[in-house]
Protein backbone atom coordinates (compact mmCIF):
# COMPACT_ATOMS: atom_id res chain seq x y z
CA UNK A 1 0.00 0.00 0.00
CA UNK A 2 1.36 3.40 -0.97
CA UNK A 3 0.82 6.31 1.39
CA UNK A 4 3.21 8.98 0.15
CA UNK A 5 2.75 12.59 -0.88
CA UNK A 6 4.46 12.15 -4.24
CA UNK A 7 2.64 13.53 -7.28
CA UNK A 8 1.38 10.22 -8.64
CA UNK A 9 -1.86 9.10 -10.27
CA UNK A 10 -1.97 12.50 -12.00
CA UNK A 11 -4.68 13.22 -14.53
CA UNK A 12 -4.49 15.42 -17.60
CA UNK A 13 -4.63 18.58 -15.49
CA UNK A 14 -1.87 17.48 -13.15
CA UNK A 15 -4.28 16.64 -10.31
CA UNK A 16 -3.49 13.68 -8.10
CA UNK A 17 -6.31 11.27 -7.26
CA UNK A 18 -4.91 10.53 -3.81
CA UNK A 19 -1.72 10.13 -1.84
CA UNK A 20 -3.18 6.86 -0.54
CA UNK A 21 -4.32 4.12 -2.91
CA UNK A 22 -6.75 2.67 -0.36
CA UNK A 23 -8.60 5.97 0.09
CA UNK A 24 -8.94 6.33 -3.69
CA UNK A 25 -10.40 2.81 -3.87
CA UNK A 26 -12.85 3.59 -1.07
CA UNK A 27 -13.98 6.77 -2.84
CA UNK A 28 -14.53 4.98 -6.15
CA UNK A 29 -16.35 2.16 -4.40
CA UNK A 30 -18.79 4.73 -2.99
CA UNK A 31 -19.34 6.11 -6.52
CA UNK A 32 -20.11 2.69 -7.94
CA UNK A 33 -22.23 1.51 -5.00
CA UNK A 34 -24.42 4.63 -4.92
CA UNK A 35 -24.36 5.32 -8.70
CA UNK A 36 -23.21 8.90 -8.20
CA UNK A 37 -20.85 11.11 -10.21
CA UNK A 38 -18.14 11.98 -7.70
CA UNK A 39 -16.89 11.24 -4.20
CA UNK A 40 -14.37 13.12 -2.08
CA UNK A 41 -12.78 12.22 1.25
CA UNK A 42 -11.60 15.24 3.25
CA UNK A 43 -10.11 16.13 6.61
CA UNK A 44 -10.18 19.55 8.24
CA UNK A 45 -8.35 21.82 10.62
CA UNK A 46 -9.35 25.31 11.70
CA UNK A 47 -8.41 27.00 8.42
CA UNK A 48 -7.96 24.33 5.76
CA UNK A 49 -9.68 21.45 4.04
CA UNK A 50 -7.38 18.58 3.11
CA UNK A 51 -8.85 16.59 0.23
CA UNK A 52 -7.29 13.18 0.77
CA UNK A 53 -8.93 11.43 -2.17
CA UNK A 54 -11.27 12.07 -5.10
CA UNK A 55 -12.75 9.47 -7.43
CA UNK A 56 -15.34 9.13 -10.19
CA UNK A 57 -16.95 6.00 -11.71
CA UNK A 58 -14.67 5.75 -14.78
CA UNK A 59 -11.48 7.18 -13.28
CA UNK A 60 -8.44 4.94 -13.68
CA UNK A 61 -6.70 4.67 -10.32
CA UNK A 62 -3.53 3.64 -12.14
CA UNK A 63 -3.18 6.51 -14.63
CA UNK A 64 -5.49 9.10 -13.07
CA UNK A 65 -7.36 9.49 -16.36
CA UNK A 66 -11.08 8.96 -16.90
CA UNK A 67 -12.82 7.17 -19.76
CA UNK A 68 -15.56 9.81 -19.78
CA UNK A 69 -14.49 13.45 -19.94
CA UNK A 70 -17.09 14.49 -17.34
CA UNK A 71 -15.45 12.08 -14.89
CA UNK A 72 -12.10 13.88 -14.90
CA UNK A 73 -10.72 14.95 -11.55
CA UNK A 74 -12.12 18.21 -10.23
CA UNK A 75 -9.90 19.04 -7.23
CA UNK A 76 -7.77 15.95 -6.74
CA UNK A 77 -5.68 15.48 -3.63
CA UNK A 78 -4.89 19.00 -2.44
CA UNK A 79 -5.26 21.60 0.32
CA UNK A 80 -8.02 24.20 0.12
CA UNK A 81 -9.20 27.08 2.27
CA UNK A 82 -12.07 26.23 4.60
CA UNK A 83 -15.69 27.29 4.06
CA UNK A 84 -15.65 26.95 0.26
CA UNK A 85 -17.46 23.61 -0.11
CA UNK A 86 -20.82 22.07 0.74
CA UNK A 87 -19.27 19.75 3.31
CA UNK A 88 -19.21 22.72 5.72
CA UNK A 89 -22.92 22.08 6.22
CA UNK A 90 -22.18 18.51 7.30
CA UNK A 91 -19.56 19.78 9.76
CA UNK A 92 -21.99 22.32 11.23
CA UNK A 93 -24.61 19.68 11.96
CA UNK A 94 -22.07 17.17 13.29
CA UNK A 95 -20.53 19.73 15.65
CA UNK A 96 -23.95 20.53 17.15
CA UNK A 97 -24.72 16.89 17.93
CA UNK A 98 -24.62 16.48 21.70
CA UNK A 99 -24.93 12.69 21.99
CA UNK A 100 -22.45 10.04 20.91
CA UNK A 101 -24.74 8.27 18.45
CA UNK A 102 -23.66 7.77 14.86
CA UNK A 103 -23.69 10.87 12.67
CA UNK A 104 -26.49 11.01 10.16
CA UNK A 105 -26.21 11.75 6.45
CA UNK A 106 -26.80 15.36 5.36
CA UNK A 107 -28.70 15.36 2.06
CA UNK A 108 -29.46 18.16 -0.41
CA UNK A 109 -31.75 16.57 -3.09
CA UNK A 110 -31.54 19.75 -5.17
CA UNK A 111 -28.67 22.02 -4.19
CA UNK A 112 -30.17 25.15 -5.76
CA UNK A 113 -33.32 24.81 -3.62
CA UNK A 114 -31.47 24.33 -0.33
CA UNK A 115 -31.81 27.28 2.07
CA UNK A 116 -28.30 26.87 3.52
CA UNK A 117 -26.77 26.89 0.04
CA UNK A 118 -28.71 30.02 -0.90
CA UNK A 119 -27.20 31.85 2.09
CA UNK A 120 -23.63 30.73 1.30
CA UNK A 121 -23.81 30.48 -2.48
CA UNK A 122 -21.25 33.21 -3.10
CA UNK A 123 -18.59 31.29 -1.10
CA UNK A 124 -19.29 27.76 -2.36
CA UNK A 125 -17.56 26.23 -5.38
CA UNK A 126 -19.04 23.29 -7.27
CA UNK A 127 -17.87 21.17 -10.20
CA UNK A 128 -19.81 21.33 -13.47
CA UNK A 129 -23.58 20.96 -13.29
CA UNK A 130 -23.84 19.33 -9.87
CA UNK A 131 -27.40 19.06 -8.55
CA UNK A 132 -27.27 16.57 -5.67
CA UNK A 133 -25.17 16.50 -2.47
CA UNK A 134 -24.88 14.10 0.42
CA UNK A 135 -22.27 13.91 3.14
CA UNK A 136 -21.52 12.18 6.41
CA UNK A 137 -18.96 13.06 9.07
CA UNK A 138 -15.79 11.07 9.76
CA UNK A 139 -15.59 11.04 13.54
CA UNK A 140 -12.56 10.05 15.59
CA UNK A 141 -13.09 7.32 18.23
CA UNK A 142 -12.13 9.98 20.79
CA UNK A 143 -15.02 12.22 19.79
CA UNK A 144 -14.05 15.07 17.46
CA UNK A 145 -15.15 15.20 13.83
CA UNK A 146 -12.04 15.15 11.66
CA UNK A 147 -13.46 14.88 8.15
CA UNK A 148 -16.35 14.32 5.75
CA UNK A 149 -17.26 11.90 2.97
CA UNK A 150 -18.82 14.00 0.19
CA UNK A 151 -20.89 12.56 -2.68
CA UNK A 152 -22.00 14.68 -5.64
CA UNK A 153 -24.21 13.86 -8.59
CA UNK A 154 -24.99 15.67 -11.82
CA UNK A 155 -28.63 14.64 -11.64
CA UNK A 156 -31.30 15.65 -9.15
CA UNK A 157 -32.28 12.80 -6.84
CA UNK A 158 -35.03 12.20 -4.32
CA UNK A 159 -32.45 11.37 -1.67
CA UNK A 160 -30.77 8.21 -0.44
CA UNK A 161 -32.45 5.09 0.80
CA UNK A 162 -31.92 4.00 4.39
CA UNK A 163 -29.64 1.20 3.14
CA UNK A 164 -27.53 3.69 1.19
CA UNK A 165 -27.29 5.98 4.20
CA UNK A 166 -26.16 3.06 6.39
CA UNK A 167 -23.59 2.22 3.73
CA UNK A 168 -22.17 5.76 3.86
CA UNK A 169 -21.97 5.58 7.64
CA UNK A 170 -20.21 2.23 7.38
CA UNK A 171 -17.71 3.69 4.91
CA UNK A 172 -17.11 6.55 7.34
CA UNK A 173 -16.14 4.05 10.03
CA UNK A 174 -14.01 2.10 7.56
CA UNK A 175 -12.09 5.20 6.45
CA UNK A 176 -11.58 6.25 10.07
CA UNK A 177 -10.15 2.80 10.85
CA UNK A 178 -7.86 3.09 7.85
CA UNK A 179 -6.61 6.52 8.89
CA UNK A 180 -5.98 5.20 12.39
CA UNK A 181 -4.03 2.31 10.91
CA UNK A 182 -1.95 4.71 8.81
CA UNK A 183 -1.25 6.77 11.94
CA UNK A 184 -0.18 3.65 13.85
CA UNK A 185 2.04 2.65 10.95
CA UNK A 186 3.67 6.09 10.97
CA UNK A 187 4.23 5.91 14.73
CA UNK A 188 5.81 2.47 14.30
CA UNK A 189 8.07 3.86 11.56
CA UNK A 190 9.22 6.69 13.81
CA UNK A 191 9.83 4.27 16.68
CA UNK A 192 11.87 1.99 14.42
CA UNK A 193 13.85 4.96 13.15
CA UNK A 194 14.54 6.02 16.73
CA UNK A 195 15.88 2.56 17.54
CA UNK A 196 18.13 2.78 14.48
CA UNK A 197 19.08 6.26 15.61
CA UNK A 198 20.16 4.98 19.01
CA UNK A 199 22.29 2.34 17.34
CA UNK A 200 23.79 4.92 15.01
CA UNK A 201 24.52 7.19 17.97
CA UNK A 202 26.32 4.41 19.82
CA UNK A 203 28.43 3.77 16.74
CA UNK A 204 29.46 7.42 16.65
CA UNK A 205 27.45 8.44 13.60
CA UNK A 206 25.79 11.82 13.19
CA UNK A 207 22.87 10.51 11.14
CA UNK A 208 20.36 7.66 11.19
CA UNK A 209 21.94 4.66 9.49
CA UNK A 210 18.92 3.02 7.83
CA UNK A 211 21.01 -0.05 6.93
CA UNK A 212 22.04 -0.67 10.51
CA UNK A 213 19.51 -3.48 11.03
CA UNK A 214 20.95 -5.35 8.03
CA UNK A 215 24.48 -5.45 9.40
CA UNK A 216 25.88 -8.64 10.86
CA UNK A 217 27.39 -8.53 14.34
CA UNK A 218 31.04 -9.71 14.19
CA UNK A 219 31.65 -12.94 16.08
CA UNK A 220 34.47 -11.36 18.05
CA UNK A 221 32.04 -8.75 19.37
CA UNK A 222 29.61 -11.46 20.42
CA UNK A 223 32.30 -13.40 22.26
CA UNK A 224 33.57 -10.26 23.93
CA UNK A 225 30.05 -9.33 25.00
CA UNK A 226 29.35 -12.80 26.32
CA UNK A 227 32.57 -12.73 28.31
CA UNK A 228 31.55 -9.57 30.15
CA UNK A 229 29.98 -10.42 33.50
CA UNK A 230 26.58 -8.88 34.15
CA UNK A 231 26.31 -5.96 36.50
CA UNK A 232 25.51 -6.84 40.08
CA UNK A 233 22.48 -5.19 41.66
CA UNK A 234 23.32 -1.67 42.70
CA UNK A 235 26.40 -1.44 40.51
CA UNK A 236 26.64 1.55 38.21
CA UNK A 237 26.93 1.16 34.47
CA UNK A 238 30.20 2.19 32.76
CA UNK A 239 30.29 5.88 31.91
CA UNK A 240 31.02 7.17 28.43
CA UNK A 241 34.43 8.87 28.01
CA UNK A 242 32.79 12.26 27.65
CA UNK A 243 31.17 12.08 31.09
CA UNK A 244 34.34 10.72 32.69
CA UNK A 245 36.23 13.71 31.35
CA UNK A 246 33.59 16.08 32.69
CA UNK A 247 33.58 14.54 36.17
CA UNK A 248 37.37 14.44 36.44
CA UNK A 249 37.74 18.12 35.62
CA UNK A 250 34.71 19.50 37.43
CA UNK A 251 34.40 19.38 41.21
CA UNK A 252 30.65 20.04 41.04
CA UNK A 253 30.21 16.57 39.58
CA UNK A 254 32.87 14.94 41.74
CA UNK A 255 31.54 14.06 45.21
CA UNK A 256 35.04 14.11 46.75
CA UNK A 257 35.57 17.73 45.78
CA UNK A 258 32.10 19.11 46.42
CA UNK A 259 33.17 20.99 49.54
CA UNK A 260 35.88 22.83 47.58
CA UNK A 261 33.79 23.66 44.55
CA UNK A 262 33.64 27.37 45.31
CA UNK A 263 37.40 27.60 45.26
CA UNK A 264 37.82 25.60 42.07
CA UNK A 265 35.37 27.33 39.73
CA UNK A 266 34.04 30.81 39.34
CA UNK A 267 30.31 31.16 38.98
CA UNK A 268 30.57 33.08 35.72
CA UNK A 269 32.70 30.40 34.01
CA UNK A 270 31.01 27.36 35.49
CA UNK A 271 29.16 26.17 32.41
CA UNK A 272 31.96 26.86 29.94
CA UNK A 273 34.54 25.00 32.04
CA UNK A 274 32.41 21.93 32.69
CA UNK A 275 31.55 21.29 29.03
CA UNK A 276 34.27 19.83 26.86
CA UNK A 277 34.24 19.93 23.08
CA UNK A 278 33.52 16.20 23.02
CA UNK A 279 30.42 16.67 25.14
CA UNK A 280 29.01 19.37 22.87
CA UNK A 281 29.83 17.27 19.82
CA UNK A 282 27.91 14.38 21.38
CA UNK A 283 24.82 16.52 21.93
CA UNK A 284 25.09 17.92 18.41
CA UNK A 285 25.05 14.39 17.00
CA UNK A 286 22.13 13.46 19.22
CA UNK A 287 20.11 16.49 18.08
CA UNK A 288 20.59 15.63 14.42
CA UNK A 289 19.68 11.98 14.91
CA UNK A 290 16.52 12.79 16.90
CA UNK A 291 15.38 15.31 14.28
CA UNK A 292 15.79 12.86 11.42
CA UNK A 293 14.43 9.86 13.30
CA UNK A 294 11.09 11.33 14.40
CA UNK A 295 10.58 13.91 11.62
CA UNK A 296 10.46 17.11 13.65
CA UNK A 297 11.38 20.60 12.50
CA UNK A 298 14.06 21.12 15.10
CA UNK A 299 15.74 19.86 18.27
CA UNK A 300 17.62 21.93 20.85
CA UNK A 301 19.64 20.66 23.82
CA UNK A 302 19.97 23.27 26.58
CA UNK A 303 22.39 23.22 29.47
CA UNK A 304 20.16 23.19 32.53
CA UNK A 305 22.96 24.03 34.97
CA UNK A 306 22.27 27.47 36.39
CA UNK A 307 25.52 29.34 36.87
CA UNK A 308 23.87 32.34 38.50
CA UNK A 309 22.91 30.11 41.43
CA UNK A 310 26.54 29.12 41.96
CA UNK A 311 25.84 25.42 41.30
CA UNK A 312 23.79 23.04 39.23
CA UNK A 313 20.07 22.96 39.82
CA UNK A 314 19.63 20.70 42.80
CA UNK A 315 15.96 21.22 43.51
CA UNK A 316 13.50 18.51 42.54
CA UNK A 317 10.02 19.62 41.42
CA UNK A 318 7.33 19.03 43.97
CA UNK A 319 5.30 15.91 43.32
CA UNK A 320 2.19 17.57 44.65
CA UNK A 321 1.05 20.90 43.31
CA UNK A 322 -1.09 21.51 46.39
CA UNK A 323 1.82 23.53 47.68
CA UNK A 324 0.92 26.60 45.65
CA UNK A 325 3.71 28.71 47.13
CA UNK A 326 6.40 26.32 45.92
CA UNK A 327 4.81 26.26 42.50
CA UNK A 328 5.40 29.98 42.00
CA UNK A 329 8.29 30.81 44.33
CA UNK A 330 11.00 28.51 43.01
CA UNK A 331 11.78 30.61 39.96
CA UNK A 332 14.96 32.38 39.04
CA UNK A 333 15.03 35.97 37.85
CA UNK A 334 18.37 35.49 36.12
CA UNK A 335 18.61 36.89 32.61
CA UNK A 336 21.80 34.98 31.90
CA UNK A 337 21.48 32.97 28.70
CA UNK A 338 21.55 29.18 28.80
CA UNK A 339 24.24 27.40 26.84
CA UNK A 340 23.02 25.56 23.75
CA UNK A 341 24.72 22.17 23.88
CA UNK A 342 23.54 21.11 20.44
CA UNK A 343 20.82 21.87 17.94
CA UNK A 344 19.48 20.70 14.61
CA UNK A 345 16.88 22.09 12.25
CA UNK A 346 15.18 25.44 12.23
CA UNK A 347 16.12 27.93 14.94
CA UNK A 348 16.07 31.71 14.75
CA UNK A 349 19.53 33.35 14.48
CA UNK A 350 18.98 35.21 17.75
CA UNK A 351 17.49 32.22 19.61
CA UNK A 352 18.22 32.24 23.34
CA UNK A 353 16.58 31.14 26.58
CA UNK A 354 17.37 32.70 29.93
CA UNK A 355 18.25 30.68 32.97
CA UNK A 356 15.33 32.21 34.83
CA UNK A 357 12.80 31.01 32.27
CA UNK A 358 14.32 27.54 32.06
CA UNK A 359 14.51 27.17 35.83
CA UNK A 360 10.85 28.11 36.22
CA UNK A 361 9.90 25.58 33.53
CA UNK A 362 11.95 22.86 35.22
CA UNK A 363 10.10 23.63 38.43
CA UNK A 364 6.62 23.45 36.93
CA UNK A 365 7.17 20.76 34.31
CA UNK A 366 9.93 18.68 35.82
CA UNK A 367 8.60 15.45 34.34
CA UNK A 368 8.25 16.92 30.86
CA UNK A 369 5.29 18.12 28.85
CA UNK A 370 4.01 18.17 25.28
CA UNK A 371 2.54 21.54 24.33
CA UNK A 372 0.11 21.84 21.41
CA UNK A 373 -0.05 25.49 20.40
CA UNK A 374 -2.99 26.99 18.57
CA UNK A 375 -1.84 30.35 17.12
CA UNK A 376 -5.41 31.64 16.92
CA UNK A 377 -6.19 31.10 20.58
CA UNK A 378 -4.73 32.90 23.54
CA UNK A 379 -4.35 29.70 25.51
CA UNK A 380 -2.13 26.68 25.05
CA UNK A 381 -3.49 23.16 25.14
CA UNK A 382 -1.42 20.63 27.06
CA UNK A 383 -1.82 16.97 26.34
CA UNK A 384 -1.29 14.48 29.12
CA UNK A 385 -0.76 10.79 28.53
CA UNK A 386 -3.96 8.79 28.79
CA UNK A 387 -4.39 5.15 29.62
CA UNK A 388 -5.37 3.08 26.56
CA UNK A 389 -8.81 2.37 27.99
CA UNK A 390 -9.48 6.03 28.76
CA UNK A 391 -10.84 8.42 26.16
CA UNK A 392 -9.53 11.96 26.07
CA UNK A 393 -11.82 14.58 27.56
CA UNK A 394 -11.89 17.27 24.88
CA UNK A 395 -14.36 19.32 26.89
CA UNK A 396 -12.05 19.70 29.86
CA UNK A 397 -12.10 23.25 31.19
CA UNK A 398 -9.46 22.92 33.91
CA UNK A 399 -5.93 22.12 32.83
CA UNK A 400 -4.35 18.93 34.27
CA UNK A 401 -2.13 20.76 36.74
CA UNK A 402 -4.87 23.19 37.72
CA UNK A 403 -7.23 20.49 38.91
CA UNK A 404 -4.74 19.52 41.61
CA UNK A 405 -5.45 22.79 43.39
CA UNK A 406 -8.48 22.66 45.62
CA UNK A 407 -9.51 26.31 45.57
CA UNK A 408 -10.41 28.56 42.67
CA UNK A 409 -7.89 31.25 43.69
CA UNK A 410 -4.97 28.84 43.34
CA UNK A 411 -6.23 27.61 39.99
CA UNK A 412 -6.50 31.18 38.80
CA UNK A 413 -2.89 31.79 39.82
CA UNK A 414 -1.83 28.79 37.78
CA UNK A 415 -3.78 30.05 34.77
CA UNK A 416 -2.08 33.44 34.98
CA UNK A 417 1.34 31.83 35.33
CA UNK A 418 0.61 29.55 32.38
CA UNK A 419 -0.42 32.51 30.26
CA UNK A 420 3.01 33.99 30.89
CA UNK A 421 4.58 30.68 29.85
CA UNK A 422 2.47 30.68 26.69
CA UNK A 423 3.58 34.14 25.68
CA UNK A 424 7.25 33.30 26.14
CA UNK A 425 6.97 29.97 24.31
CA UNK A 426 5.30 31.62 21.34
CA UNK A 427 8.03 34.26 21.34
CA UNK A 428 10.79 31.64 21.44
CA UNK A 429 9.18 29.32 18.89
CA UNK A 430 6.86 31.50 16.77
CA UNK A 431 6.24 28.84 14.11
CA UNK A 432 5.96 25.81 16.41
CA UNK A 433 2.57 24.13 16.70
CA UNK A 434 3.67 21.22 18.88
CA UNK A 435 6.59 21.35 21.29
CA UNK A 436 8.03 18.69 23.58
CA UNK A 437 9.82 19.86 26.74
CA UNK A 438 11.88 16.91 28.01
CA UNK A 439 14.12 17.36 31.08
CA UNK A 440 16.93 14.79 31.28
CA UNK A 441 18.14 13.83 34.73
CA UNK A 442 21.72 13.13 35.72
CA UNK A 443 22.14 9.82 37.55
CA UNK A 444 23.00 11.54 40.84
CA UNK A 445 19.79 13.55 40.88
CA UNK A 446 21.09 16.72 39.25
CA UNK A 447 19.30 18.11 36.29
CA UNK A 448 21.92 18.13 33.56
CA UNK A 449 20.28 18.95 30.27
CA UNK A 450 16.94 19.73 28.70
CA UNK A 451 15.79 18.66 25.26
CA UNK A 452 13.19 20.61 23.36
CA UNK A 453 11.83 19.56 20.00
CA UNK A 454 9.19 21.10 17.81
Amino acid sequence: MRTSDDRVNSGDKGHSASFDDALAVYAQFVCLRLSISRCLVSCFDRNHQYILAEATPTLSLTTGKAEDSKDELWMGSCVQERYTHLCERTLEIADKKADKSHDGVVIMPNIEDDEWYKQHKSDISLPGQVCFYAGTAIRSPYGPVIGVITVLDDMQRDGLSSEDQLFLQYMSDTIMSHLDMVRSKEEHRRTSNMVLGLGSFVEGKDHVDMDLHNKDVPKSSVIEHQGTPPLTPGASAPKPPEMEDVEENNPFLNPENTNHADDALSFENLQAQMLSTDVKSTFQRAAGIIKNAIDVEGVVFLDASVGSFGALVQSVPATSENDTASYFSRSSTSNKECHVLGSAGRTDPGFSITEGFLHSFLTRYGQGRIFNIDPEESKLHMKNAQKPEESEDFGQKIEPMEEQHADEESREQVRRQRQTDITQLQHLFPEARSLAFVPMWYVKGIKAIVRESC
